[in-house]
């Protein structure tokens, strides 16, 4: 401390600051906790597709390492599709939630878009019988086709997860079918 009493941080921690007067009758004393403040936030990834009933393990780091309070609030914006614990998320139900981590200090924010779809065994039974086999393709291939009467819907026609129902669909099935030895 100056001569002013201008108090200056040295290192991380706490100090009692206290000043008499020249006399030494009078004293009075100041606690001063000298910290480093969170500047930033990220994750380790911003967007993830994971299957219902899958789990993900997200990591935020807040900035400067060497911050105090490196606390973070985890949030999703859609819990019946993902859940958020501790950075632990669940998939709930098939859709898009935004999972967000907020640091304590400071109140900073990053997000991650996590799209939960069917797992692979219910993505490939497009009839949703319980089982994938060639009448699947062949279900799909007419839906494709323009055909009504095949009881699928859009949904559950983009088998391969990219966004669109197309014939790269149908090839996804015959390949399960072929390679993941989809129930016969």
């Amino acid at each position: 401390m100056s001569a002013e009493g201008v108090v200056s941080a040295n290192s991380l921690g706490t100090a009692v600051i206290t000043a008499r007067t020249e006399d030494g009758g009078y004293e009075a004393s100041c606690v001063v906790s000298v910290e480093v403040f969170v500047d930033g936030i990220m994750l380790d990834r911003t967007e993830a597709v994971i299957e219902r009933g899958e789990e993900l393990t997200l990591t935020a780091k807040v900035s400067p390492a060497e911050a105090t309070d490196k606390s973070v609030l985890w949030q999703s914006d859609n819990p019946d599709v993902a859940e958020v614990v501790g950075g632990k998320v669940r998939a709930v139900s098939e859709g898009t939630a935004v999972i967000t981590a907020v640091s304590n200090d400071g109140g900073f924010t990053a997000s991650c878009i996590v799209r939960v779809i069917r797992p692979e065994s219910e993505r490939y039974d497009v009839n949703s019988d319980g089982s994938c086999t060639a009448e699947d393709a062949m279900l799909l291939a007419r839906y494709l086709a323009g055909h009504e009467d095949t009881g699928i819907t859009p949904e559950y026609a983009d088998t391969n997860g990219d966004g669109r129902a197309n014939s790269r669909d149908v090839t996804a099935v015959l390949k399960y079918i072929e390679e993941a030895g989809g129930n016969e």
